[in-house]
């Protein structure tokens, strides 16, 4: 049986995802694309599953 695609909307909620994320949008240049492993290693060092990485990278990726 195939695992549920992740999305965005599926992210963990609450205080520390919320912050996580807003560190996300003060550190990338949004002229520039997401760099490879950049969002993996934000993701491990915030404790958060590397899973996520590819789900983020394209979310943010489209603003």
């Amino acid at each position: 049986m195939e695992e549920p695609q992740l999305t965005p909307h599926q992210f963990p909620r609450g205080a520390a995802p919320g912050t996580f994320l807003h560190s996300l949008f003060e550190e990338l240049d949004f002229t520039q694309p997401v760099p490879e492993g950049w969002m993996a290693e934000k993701l491990q060092l915030s404790g958060f599953d590397a899973q996520w990485a590819p789900v983020l990278t394209d979310w943010l990726g489209a603003c």
